[in-house]
């Protein structure tokens, strides 16, 4: 590999070099991934050579905006699909203070730059106008920011869904601690969720811009994280941040088929693409909630009911 050194064990979190980036996006695109997704921690010189070198394999370089860069100019370099809402300080404030908050833990991070943010600025519309036309896909995992700043354990605890948990991981995940970077000082704790409602409205000035949203989760977790429950949640929070029905759902049918490059297969019902359907009870189209009433489910041209899958699954906590 034109003197690459190869990549093994110990090296697979340390992409640290130019080369080593190389390195590791080869070794990946040779396992047949479908993207490469980046981390927060990837500086500048290592994330170039990352894109330059996922451009040869036809490969799209997702994931969240490295602290060390602005949104904007990590779209510049070739990022197409931005996770979580992710905004850091050097894009809008000064750079002295900026530096002060871009590299604190998640939780406090996002909690002091929101209350400095303003979503009416002509810096914000900018880049809102700059991520639509780059034709950026921007997936805001809602769900996993009120998980963190709005909802409290014990609203996770006893969410209905936990009862499709096995009861040992279930009993496991309520012993281990919050993680340290996801704590927020209860004094913040209220300019945290001042700060999600914040990222909610920014999301929907974005769709109204024509940034194409996508749904994602950030899941697996429990509660409102929990796959399947977590997806129709992403909805309903899109929906509530100002998103019509019909953007919250093509945000999770059509967008979401686009930015996986199979627009031509999966994400709407027509002739030629494949027919995985979900039939609900109720228009969603009116009331975002129908989305969760499912009474069939079509898939490889096999029909299920959910009532029949779940009713093994629930179990008692």
């Amino acid at each position: 590999m034109d003197g690459i050194p190869p990549l093994v064990a110990e090296d697979t979190l340390l992409v640290d070099t130019p080369v080593r980036a190389r390195s590791a996006l080869i070794f990946l695109a040779d396992q047949g991934v479908d993207c490469i997704k980046v981390y927060n921690n990837v500086k500048e010189p290592e994330l170039k050579e990352i894109i330059a070198t996922a451009r040869t394999r036809d490969l799209s370089v997702i994931g969240h905006v490295p602290r060390t860069m602005t949104m904007t100019h990590a779209v510049e370099l070739g990022m197409r699909s931005l996770e979580h809402v992710r905004i850091t300080g050097r894009e809008l404030l000064p750079l002295d203070e900026a530096n002060k908050i871009d590299f604190l833990p998640l939780a406090t991070r996002e909690t002091f730059l929101w209350q400095r943010f303003d979503v009416r600025s002509e810096k914000m519309r900018g880049l809102i106008t700059f991520l639509a036309q780059r034709k950026v896909f921007l997936d805001p995992t809602l769900t996993v920011d009120e998980d963190t700043f709005f909802l409290s354990r014990d609203d996770q605890i006893n969410d209905r869904n936990n009862r499709y948990l096995p009861p040992q991981l279930f009993e496991k995940w309520k012993r281990e601690p919050i993680p340290e970077f996801y704590k927020l000082p209860p004094e913040l704790r209220q300019a945290g969720i001042d700060g999600f409602e914040q990222r909610k409205r920014f999301i929907a000035m974005c769709a109204r811009a024509g940034v194409h949203i996508i749904a994602g989760t950030d899941g697996a977790g429990w509660g409102t994280l929990l796959p399947g429950f977590g997806l129709q949640h992403e909805l309903h929070l899109l929906v509530h941040s100002g998103l019509t029905p019909l953007q919250a759902i093509q945000a999770a049918t059509l967008n979401s088929a686009q930015a996986l490059g199979k627009e031509r297969e999966l994400g709407q019902i027509a002739a030629g693409f494949l027919a995985d359907i979900v039939i609900v009870q109720g228009d969603p189209l009116e009331d975002i909630g129908n989305v969760a009433k499912i009474s069939l489910v079509m898939k490889e041209g096999q029909s299920y009911h959910p009532a029949d899958l779940a009713k093994d699954l629930a179990a008692p906590h």
